[in-house]
């Protein structure tokens, strides 16, 4: 093996490694929700209340990647990406030990707004290490770390839940996974092939536009602003899952708050092998066909909602498994295009964090919007109406799809 492809498969595992420890210190609300719940019922803490958290901390998040993806740009994405995880490790443990229940909401949006400079900082070092032509593949793999590391932290944590751990310890133990983390990242990372004395990838001389020239090419791409807009229904439906699929598999199919824990990482654990299929393709598809592989998952996963609508008590866990894993299959794959293969192609080496924050800020305002229409309507109506909520939602996709597949053949 040579150097080069040494140095880059130690950048692509820390990037991976690096952001699925992220989710140590974000699939915890998810995880210990039903605890939670329980604990501070008294006091007004229900799933309304949650939903109200968790809506303003993805808003935090939204807000965050629109903010720091043009400053990722400037500064470099590995400063960025160490930040990140220095400041979720910080408000993960003001929520686990501040005055509850009144720290939650200060910390949890604190928490999302410093997790959001994660994704842009490492597709910014990403940019710099590989070639346009690997972009689907080597972004397919680096997306494992958003699917495998919520799949990991849910299972570890739901095992932590399971021996007898109270949520606050289960907060800790979700800090100190990062911190060691932190600490490998630190040590090893490199922001481009020149720390290490490589040569650079080939397209470097694009990073000598101006950036604010290269912002405004990049703003006046019609196919980039559908992407965007088909990034708002993805994330809409992925944050349902993320934030929800524990409290719902506890209230409608009754199992414990521990197995529901480690049912619900069946979502992203079935959806990182798609997400691996979809990379594959996204380098070997002609124009236009990463949006028939977004319009094909939509309209397949249309029925999956309404099936979760009808899960009951004597649903098993084999079905709810199936159930969960094949939406994630159909959902999670092309989800991972939009702020990292389509990021990088809109984007290139000079606005690539910044293509990715506009992406995937954007797709966030879908999930804030998630977090608080699902928890008002399931406690309100119960849980089939929400989940016909994410069936409609995906046919408005399904018919944003169709412009985005023209509009992609159109571009560059």
């Amino acid at each position: 093996m040579t150097k080069e492809a040494r140095w880059q498969m130690i950048t692509a595992t820390l990037l991976i490694i690096g952001y699925s420890g992220y989710y140590a210190c974000r699939s915890n609300l998810s995880v210990c929700r039903p605890q939670i719940l329980e604990e501070f019922a008294s006091q007004g803490i229900d799933k309304a209340a949650i939903g109200t958290i968790t809506f303003w901390g993805t808003l935090a998040y939204a807000c965050g990647k629109l903010i720091w993806g043009p400053i990722t740009d400037a500064v470099g994405g590995r400063s960025m990406f160490l930040s990140g995880m220095i400041g979720a490790i910080l408000f993960t443990l003001m929520f686990a030990f501040g005055p509850a229940p009144g720290i939650f909401l200060v910390a949890w949006v604190g928490n999302r707004l410093v997790q959001s400079m994660g994704w842009g900082g490492m597709v910014n070092v990403a940019s710099k290490w590989y070639l346009p032509k690997q972009y689907g593949t080597i972004m397919g793999f680096i997306s494992l770390s958003y699917l495998f590391g919520d799949w990991a932290s849910r299972l570890i944590l739901g095992k932590l839940i399971e021996a007898g751990w109270g949520w606050r310890h289960v907060y800790v133990a979700g800090a100190g996974f990062l911190a060691i983390i932190f600490v490998c990242c630190l040590a090893l990372l490199k922001q481009r092939p020149s720390k290490v004395n490589l040569p650079e990838v080939a397209g470097s001389d694009v990073e000598q536009e101006p950036l604010k020239s290269a912002l405004k090419t990049l703003t006046s791409s019609p196919a980039f602003w559908v992407t965007c807009i088909l990034s708002f229904v993805f994330t809409f439906v992925r944050e349902t899952f993320n934030d929800w699929t524990p409290t719902f598999l506890v209230e409608v199919a009754k199992l414990a708050k521990d197995r529901a824990a480690i049912v619900s990482s069946s979502f992203p654990l079935f959806g990182g092998f798609s997400v691996l299929l979809v990379g594959y393709l996204a380098d070997r598809v002609p124009k236009g066909g990463k949006s028939l592989l977004i319009g094909f998952g939509l309209v397949v996963a249309i029925p999956m909602f309404f099936l979760l609508g009808s899960v009951s008590a004597s649903s098993g866990e084999t079905y709810l498994i199936a159930l969960l894993g094949a939406t994630a299959v159909l959902i999670l794959g092309p989800y991972s295009l939009f702020a990292g293969a389509m990021a990088l192609h809109y984007g290139n080496q000079r606005t690539a964090a910044a293509a990715a924050g506009l992406i995937d800020g954007i797709g966030y305002f879908g999930g804030m919007i998630s977090a608080k229409l699902i928890g008002d309507v399931a406690t309100k109506s119960g849980w089939q109406p929400a989940w016909q909520i994410l069936g409609w939602i995906a046919a408005l996709g399904v018919c944003v799809a169709i412009p985005a597949w023209w509009l992609e053949r159109q571009s560059r």
